[in-house]
């Protein structure tokens, strides 16, 4: 079996811009080195810095990432939680393989930002319709080389350790099995479960949950 890295939570870091610098140069060491890099915490965003680990080592990649909404943004907007995957795509070189999206909930995205992503030759799954077919996780983490997982894409009720979670979204159990599903793939290299905020969680729900999604 692989060794896996936790990061945990790099508290000592000055800036936002160090912070991202760090976590791409220990990400690409531990994916050179055959060692998955699996981040707890912190934006959306760092999707980016662990990609751009891959395209320092000229590694094409797949990317699935679990959330409500797509992160496309505006071509003009800094990088943030909301516009890394944009970032990404226009990235140049390109190293993004292909993208999967699990689990958006129509009113959270334009019908622009899906219509591109469509035209791109991307996949996306409804939360509802992932909802009634379940089974479509397992081949889609069969393939994947980095899980990114939205906190916020689970119902607040489950995960009230988010600023940004609804009342819609996945269970508990239904995080956990795509989580499972991740688990037994053969091809994920790297791993990250971001916005998560360990000062919301005042009963630790959240952080319960994410203990079992890792286990």
């Amino acid at each position: 079996l692989p060794r896996i890295a936790d990061l945990g939570t790099l508290q000592l870091m000055p800036t936002r811009k160090e912070s991202f610098k760090i976590i791409q140069t220990v990400c690409e060491k531990l994916l050179h080195n055959g060692i998955i890099p699996f981040i707890i915490g912190g934006g959306h965003d760092l999707t980016y810095a662990v990609y751009k680990a891959y395209a320092s080592l000229d590694k094409f990649i797949t990317l699935t990432t679990v959330d409500s909404k797509f992160d496309v943004g505006l071509e003009d907007d800094n990088l943030a939680s909301f516009s890394h995957l944009g970032k990404m795509i226009s990235h140049q070189p390109s190293y993004l393989f292909h993208y999967t999206n699990l689990g958006y909930q129509s009113y959270f995205v334009s019908s622009i930002a899906a219509d591109m992503l469509q035209a791109m030759n991307f996949d996306t799954i409804r939360l509802g319709e992932l909802k009634a077919n379940f089974n479509e996780v397992e081949p889609i983490m069969r393939n994947t080389d980095f899980v990114s997982f939205d906190i916020s894409s689970i119902k607040y009720s489950y995960a009230r350790g988010n600023i940004y979670s609804s009342p819609n979204g996945f269970d508990g159990e239904e995080a956990c099995k795509i989580m499972r599903y991740a688990g037994v793939s053969d091809k994920v290299t790297a791993v990250g479960l971001f916005e998560y905020n360990q000062d919301l969680d005042k009963d630790n729900q959240t952080a319960y949950l994410l203990a079992e999604m890792i286990w």
